[in-house]
């Protein structure tokens, strides 16, 4: 089951441009692509943090 909140946010006009025009290439309301863009963003983040420590357990591994 998937819980569902509502959260009220400011963001600048540009950034609400970028925003809508997304929105409007995949055919979704506004709400949906900020939910869709947070989550990319994320995952983003997640994956860079996971793949500087594999980079660190590289560099460790081929020093010593």
């Amino acid at each position: 089951k998937c819980i569902t909140k509502k959260i009220l946010i400011s963001v600048n006009e540009d950034l609400l441009a970028d925003i809508e025009n997304y929105a409007q290439k995949l055919d979704l309301n506004r709400s949906a692509s900020i939910s869709v863009l947070c989550s990319i963003a994320l995952q983003t983040l997640k994956s860079i943090s996971s793949f500087d420590k594999f980079i660190q357990v590289y560099l460790e591994k081929t020093d010593s």
